[in-house]
């Protein structure tokens, strides 16, 4: 004690501080595993995996939250000891630590928010019969987020004694000015949120908007929808378009979708076997469904042949394209073997004597 004591005072200081500071951290460490075995042994009797999640998320922000303690103890110290730090230093160190402090509670509140939209987007959204949570969770987590944010920097600028009043004011007369200057986004973002709420299309349906270009919803974004398209490419269209556009929905209400094909057989057939034979080979197919059954229009009497429109349905708009091209060679194969004629162009040309044809005028 005595050669404790016989220590300059600085000195004494600085090992005690740093003393505080190496118990701190690992008391920060220990709390943080303590919380991760606990949640391991009730995770271990639980059926669900939220306590996964949480643990997770919140294990660094409950780490970072034992930090700030610690230096907050630290700077009370010094403070009450008066001798250790000027006091001009603590402004900018207590500032310092506040900011971290409100930053490890905004990443907790995230990593909590993060843990139940993990969860939920892994095992509860997969069982709704609607994918309207698939598309929405995105939206609320950039939302949440953003207000978040906001919340944080204005806890941050109140506690530095910035005039909150003013800076809402300019804020709002900046936010005019960059909305004017930004018509076109925020047109796009407003339009955006009608069509989450509206649901025209959801993600993973086959959609063909007004220019004729078909593809499946890829992303609904704030600003932008996006199409994949049979070559493996993205359309990207603003909002703003697509909500005052046409758009036919191949997948909504109902997935399924007709496969119409169109053939011809010539005059001499007959009629009632050509027929019988479509049907036939469309009802042999797997990926045709049997309720609506298969049938078989009489469209026209064309002028070499007599053309049918063979009509069945699949269960879904991605087997549309394939069962078409299959059961057209199928037809072609069931024909040849029936006998069944699918005629050429052809026309019949009469030619006359012109010295006979004057005679009849």
């Amino acid at each position: 004690m005595e050669i404790w004591y016989n220590l300059p005072y600085w000195l004494r200081e600085l090992i005690i501080s740093c003393l505080i500071i190496i118990v701190g951290l690992f008391l920060s460490k220990i709390i943080t595993n303590l919380i991760a075995f606990i949640s391991k042994r009730l995770a271990a009797k639980s059926q669900t995996q939220l306590d996964d999640y949480l643990l997770k998320n919140i294990k660094r922000p409950i780490f970072w939250l034992g930090v700030v303690i610690t230096f907050s103890i630290l700077l009370n110290r010094w403070r009450m000891s008066g001798e250790v730090v000027p006091e001009w230093a603590f402004v900018p160190l207590d500032g310092a630590v506040y900011v971290i402090g409100v930053l490890a509670i905004l990443f907790l509140i995230m990593g909590i928010f993060g843990a139940l939209r993990d969860w939920y987007r892994n095992y509860i959204a997969p069982k709704t019969e609607t994918r309207f949570d698939d598309e929405f969770i995105p939206l609320v987590d950039r939302t949440f987020k953003i207000v978040l944010a906001i919340l944080a920097l204005i806890i941050v600028l109140d506690h530095f004694n910035v005039d909150i009043k003013g800076l809402v004011a300019v804020l709002g007369v900046s936010s005019l000015a960059v909305a004017l200057a930004a018509q076109d986004t925020l047109a796009n973002m407003i339009a955006g949120f009608i069509i989450m709420l509206d649901r025209p299309f959801r993600l993973g349906d086959r959609i063909k908007v007004a220019d004729g270009e078909l593809g499946d919803v890829y992303e609904i974004g704030l600003r932008t929808t996006k199409l994949l398209t049979f070559d493996n490419t993205l359309i990207i269209i603003p909002n703003a378009e697509i909500v005052k556009t046409e758009i036919n929905n191949l997948s909504y209400p109902d997935p399924l979708i007709r496969v119409p094909i169109n053939v011809g057989v010539s005059y001499a057939t007959d009629v009632e076997k050509a027929i019988k034979v479509l049907i036939e080979t469309a009802k042999g197919h797997p990926k045709v469904i049997e309720s609506p059954e298969p049938n078989v229009h009489f469209l026209n009497f064309g002028d070499s042949s007599l053309d049918l429109r063979l009509v069945c349905y699949v269960a879904a708009y991605s087997e549309q394209f394939m069962t078409g091209c299959q059961l057209r060679g199928e037809i072609v194969k069931r024909f040849r073997e029936e006998s069944i004629e699918i005629p050429f162009p052809q026309r019949d040309l009469n030619f006359r004597n012109p010295l006979e044809f004057a005679k009849d005028q």
